[in-house]
């Protein structure tokens, strides 16, 4: 294992911790401690989420923890995979962020003190390391891996990003009563049809929302079996379609027990179960990795209504934000406009081969696509006018 040291002026420490997943435990109850200081306090950027994710997509992947302490304290976890890969076709040395489509978002855990200076240690480390790339999936646009970028670029690097998806997230005013004055839709149709539709549930049953903070496995399969029925199990994408997801959503949620912040929730009818949220509750903020529903109550919208309960228990709470994570979808855009963008950042080492990795990706690959849709909006065109004749 390497533990590389960088001796840096006044009391900053700036160490590389490399290996397997294993290397996550050395640090992991600093690092929770660091998380819970506020500015990174999200399930995403704690250890436990990444310990989850490797164990069950990239087992054999090399870790790489970029750390910076301060007087002996845990100041900053930058954690990277790296590998040798094809970047548009070219070999690179790249380092990338531990996620993937079930990550949500991903950043640089910080304490509460962060500063422009920590970055720019942190920024020194990497720096000295080998790499042609860096590649970041997701970073929210506040998170603190994009003032990185500007430590990057600031000392000469090739950066770039494109935005990834914009996530719904429902603030929730304190002094809200009730869900419609929440989200000031008291007198919508929206809210006037969902009334409607719980009626029309009630009708089957009585109907509550029950919360669970065990990683009781029979609550899980309930979940993974119900979306399985859906369409999403017909199109192949439930989690219990893939054996690597199933495990990574088993250990998230087993870990998400141990610290206090799973909140799985049932919307029940009678005896059975009309909708769930695999959700977690964690520094006064809900968040909402994975919902599914009963296709047997879909006339009654049991998703929505158990969103709808959902937003309820969290002013119960007082809890701050409902966020739906992923992207903008339909369904989502009823409960807010809110949005939060994300996108994938690039760093390329300076020199010839970042300017031309660069030049690849934001100017080359961004003109082919623009071409491509340029060539398909004619090519309807011309279709259209021929039927038109």
């Amino acid at each position: 294992m390497l533990n590389a040291a960088t001796n840096l002026p006044h009391e900053y420490e700036v160490k590389i911790l490399s290996g397997d997943r294993g290397v996550v435990s050395q640090i992991a109850d600093e690092w929770r401690a660091l998380c819970e200081e506020g500015v990174s306090n999200q399930p995403f950027y704690r250890p436990e989420w990444f310990e989850a994710y490797l164990e069950a997509f990239e087992p054999q992947a090399k870790l790489l923890l970029f750390t910076v302490r301060n007087c002996g304290r845990l100041r900053a976890v930058l954690p990277l995979i790296e590998e040798r890969a094809l970047f548009l076709g070219v070999p690179v040395r790249k380092l990338r962020s531990p996620t993937n489509v079930h990550s949500n978002r991903f950043d640089i855990a910080v304490g509460s003190d962060s500063s422009k200076e920590l970055l720019q240690r942190l920024w020194a480390a990497l720096e000295s390391y080998h790499w042609d790339v860096v590649e970041l999936q997701d970073v929210p646009v506040q998170g603190m891996a994009r003032e990185f970028l500007g430590c990057a670029q600031q000392a000469g690097s090739p950066v770039g990003l494109w935005e990834s998806m914009r996530t719904p997230y429902i603030p929730l005013p304190q002094s809200a009563k009730d869900v419609e004055s929440a989200l000031g839709k008291s007198d919508s149709n929206f809210f006037s049809n969902l009334k409607k539709k719980m009626k029309k549930l009630e009708k089957s049953g009585a109907v509550q929302l029950n919360a669970s903070r065990s990683a009781d496995q029979t609550i899980l399969d309930r979940f993974y079996d119900m979306e399985m029925a859906t369409w999403k199990g017909r199109e192949g994408t439930a989690i219990a379609c893939d054996a690597a997801t199933r495990r990574f959503y088993d250990l998230l949620a087993q870990a998400a027990a141990r610290y206090g912040y799973l909140d799985i929730q049932t919307l029940t009818c009678g005896e059975d179960a009309a909708a769930m949220n695999f959700s977690l509750t964690l520094g006064g903020k809900h968040f909402i990795p994975k919902t599914t529903y009963s296709e047997k109550f879909s006339q009654s919208s049991p998703g929505q209504l158990i969103m709808r309960e959902a937003i309820r228990s969290c002013l119960t709470q007082g809890i701050r934000e409902m966020d739906f994570l992923g992207p903008w979808v339909s369904w989502k855009g009823h409960w807010t406009s809110e949005t939060r963008e994300h996108s994938h950042c690039y760093i390329f080492r300076a020199g010839a081969k970042g300017t031309f990795l660069h030049f690849l990706k934001f100017t080359a690959a961004a003109t082919a696509r623009r071409l491509k849709r340029e060539w398909q909006r004619r090519r309807g065109a011309r279709q259209a006018a021929k039927q038109a004749s």
